[in-house]
């Protein structure tokens, strides 16, 4: 890798659909980022007005709105906020999300010093509040997510655990969701599919598809964006359908995820929305581009689906869900063959995880209260994260002293956490 002393331009896409509330908070993250090469892509998947309404408060040359004006999967959606962008790298991240105060500017820094074309950071959680419940939002920090240096890892070790079905190995995989990838990557991986998004999971399918191309990746375990977890995201939607949490008469959004699948006539690659479990996925993700790319080369089909029969079996609604899957891919008979009975009553255990959290304090692990001059979102959460992580901390190659400086770091977050967790 070779640095480069031009500032690229960087392109953070926010595909959107009927999430108002959270897009506005999600896009003053965005808007505060004091990177000048940035281009802020919002795609409307064909929401109602407050959508437009939300984007229309800002007054931010850097932001671009679009609107599908009819119902697209995931998938297409993704695909036409793609192709509205103008960057030399492109971010994606979900309208209930955040951007790390000062991350774009962060990343720019390790291109320009690196000069890699595929980076990938770990994330911490954010988990809005539930007004449901009137449960506090609140930040889960783990000490394996933030202050630690960069590693590179090299594109045919990554592609070499992959087919061999290491999931560790394979989970080092980088993708254009909450990870930045190069316009050289992206095209490259479109002249052998037409398409960059084949599959109905499109992070995970990417992940798989960007090391076909490349030879290097940069791993930062330290946050440039993070993931936001609200009631009206697809996940956690699943866990209401499943369970029958749903209100009665309401389509909830991952309903309408899998019926906008369905309806989905571009879409080179089929998907089975029983089977949840992301190493079955990324089982058939990696068979999809084996496929594209004309490889030969063999999958250790036996390793993927241990891996997903684990999953699977250690959430009692995936398990039973599971079951309920019809057979599109050899692997889905394959796995559902493995499968022990179905629960009576399925309990989710990702649900009682969620249900479980409270202000805790642990030696490697903090959930922190985003509660901030009386408000609770998104933006208060990349705030309080911003004040803790205010350490001196700054992101270089991994080296002998990591360790000792990652522990340092940390120890001073927890003191700088007192004043939260009171």
């Amino acid at each position: 890798m070779t640095a480069s002393t031009r500032r690229p331009r960087i392109s953070l896409v926010v595909p959107t659909r009927d999430r108002a509330f959270t897009l506005a908070q999600t896009l003053r993250t965005c808007v505060a980022q004091d990177y000048p090469e940035l281009e802020i892509v919002v795609h409307d998947n064909a929401s109602g007005p407050d959508t437009a309404a939300a984007v229309a408060r800002f007054d931010d040359p850097r932001l671009r709105y679009f609107r599908s004006e009819t119902r697209l999967s995931m998938r297409a959606n993704w695909e036409a906020a793609l192709a509205r962008t103008t960057g030399d790298y492109i971010v994606f991240i979900g309208d209930d999300d955040l951007v790390t105060l000062g991350g774009i500017s962060r990343l720019a820094g390790l291109i320009a010093e690196t000069g890699a074309e595929a980076i990938k950071w770990t994330s911490v959680n954010y988990i809005w509040p539930n007004r449901s419940t009137t449960e506090a939002g609140y930040l889960i920090l783990k000490h394996s997510k933030l202050f630690w240096d960069y590693t590179v890892y090299g594109g045919g070790a990554i592609l070499d655990a992959m087919f061999e079905g290491r999931l560790r190995m394979s989970m080092r995989t980088f993708h254009v969701y909450h990870g930045c990838i190069s316009r050289r990557i992206i095209d490259d991986v479109k002249a052998s599919t037409r398409q960059y998004f084949c599959y109905h999971i499109p992070d995970v399918y990417t992940a798989f598809a960007n090391v076909f191309v490349t030879d290097r990746i940069l791993f930062v375990r330290h946050p440039i964006t993070s993931f936001g977890h609200s009631a009206s995201s697809n996940a956690m939607s699943f866990y209401q359908d499943a369970t029958g949490a749903a209100e009665a008469g309401g389509e909830t959004p991952y309903a309408k995820f899998v019926s906008e699948i369905d309806a989905d006539r571009e879409a080179p690659w089929p998907y089975n929305p029983f089977i949840k479990a992301m190493s079955y996925h990324g089982l058939v993700s990696l068979h999809i581009a084996n496929e594209m790319f004309a490889t030969g080369r063999r999958i250790n089909v036996e390793a993927w689906l241990g891996h997903a029969l684990a999953e699977t079996v250690a959430d009692p609604i995936y398990l039973a869900e599971a079951h309920k899957a019809p057979v599109i891919y050899a692997f889905d008979r394959m796995l559902k063959e493995r499968l022990p009975p179905a629960p009576e009553i399925a309990v989710s255990a990702h649900g009682k995880r969620i249900r479980a959290h409270g202000t805790r304090r642990r030696l490697n692990k903090l959930d922190v209260p985003t509660a901030l001059d009386g408000e609770d979102n998104s933006f208060t959460a990349a705030r309080v994260l911003d004040r803790l992580t205010d350490t001196g901390y700054r992101i270089a190659p991994r080296g002998p002293l990591s360790t000792a400086r990652h522990a340092w770091h940390w120890f001073r977050l927890q003191a700088r956490a007192g004043e939260y967790l009171r």
